[in-house]
Order: C-alpha cells, then structure tokens, then sequence
C-alpha cells in the first residue's frame, strides 16, 4: 500500500524530480573543471546543488524527491558521495529510515545503498552513525521497495568490508 499524497506533495515531488532530470543530472554529466563566464565553477554548482538537497531532506513534502535525487547523483560517483558525507547528508538520510511516509523509507535506504559504494570509510560513517540498526528494520517491512532498498544497502555496507 503506498501512502497517499496530497495534490501540494505530488507537486512538489514532481517539481524536484524535474530539476534533478533537468538541471543536476545533466550538470553531472557535463562538469569541467574551469569555470564559467561569470567565475562560477561547476563544482561550486554542484555543491551548492548537494547542499540543497541535503537541506530537503528535513522538510516533510520533499523528503522522498530529496533522496531519490541523492540516490540518482551519488551512484558510482565516489566524488559525490564522499561530499554527501561532508555536507551531514548521511545522519539525515538515517533519520529518514523512521519517517511515517514509507515511499521516503524506500529512497532514503536507496540513497544510502547507494553512497554505501564509496570507500569504507563512508561505511563506518554510515555504521557509527547508526545507520544498520534502522536498515534491518526496515528489511522487516511489509513493503517490497522498502525492503529491497534496505537490503541492497545493507549488502553495499558489508561489501568488502567486514567490520560492518
């Protein structure tokens, strides 16, 4: 059973979904180095761009959006999600692990799955910031995207690293 949405949440979900798709995908596909015209670096963009998303992780209407975008952006990419650790992204993706809404459930642990897959030490991060405990929970949920989410970042946290 998925929750449902009032008109205002889709909307707002639908809106950070575009800018990801629209404005920080294509930014991650397409980063120089060099800065722009104006002086602004495309990496200066890019954390900016984190740190807004980072922020939508509190805010009760952009959650679920706000980590499908981390999930998107941080995927292979060691660059970023050593910035999503930097930034404080990763105690706030654990708190979304216990949110009413289980669509945010779902993309916080997809989130955290996929920042996982950097170096180990963004694994005891996510480890000592208690981020195992709620994962295992949520493997228990009634809710198959939950519980497949869950699951992929627990087995990214113990990849190749046996302490987790």
């Amino acid at each position: 059973m998925q929750l449902k949405m009032t008109e205002e949440q889709s909307l707002i979900v639908s809106m950070v979904r575009r800018f990801v798709h629209e404005e920080i995908l294509p930014l991650e596909l397409s980063l120089d180095p060099d800065a722009d015209d104006e002086g602004i670096a495309p990496a200066e963009v890019k954390k900016n761009a984190l740190q807004l998303l980072i922020e939508l992780l509190g805010s009760g209407k952009a959650q679920e959006a706000a980590a499908y975008a981390i999930a998107k952006l941080a995927q292979d990419n060691h660059a970023i999600q050593n910035e999503i650790s930097e930034l404080g992204g990763i105690p706030k993706l654990i708190s979304l692990l216990s949110v009413l809404s289980i669509d945010a459930q779902a993309q916080a642990a997809a989130a955290l799955a996929a920042v996982a897959g950097g170096d180990s030490s963004i694994k005891n991060v996510i480890a000592k910031a208690g981020g195992i405990r709620p994962l295992l929970v949520l493997v228990e949920s009634k809710y198959p995207s939950a519980q497949r989410n869950a699951a992929h970042a627990i087995a990214m946290l113990a990849l190749n690293h046996r302490g987790n």
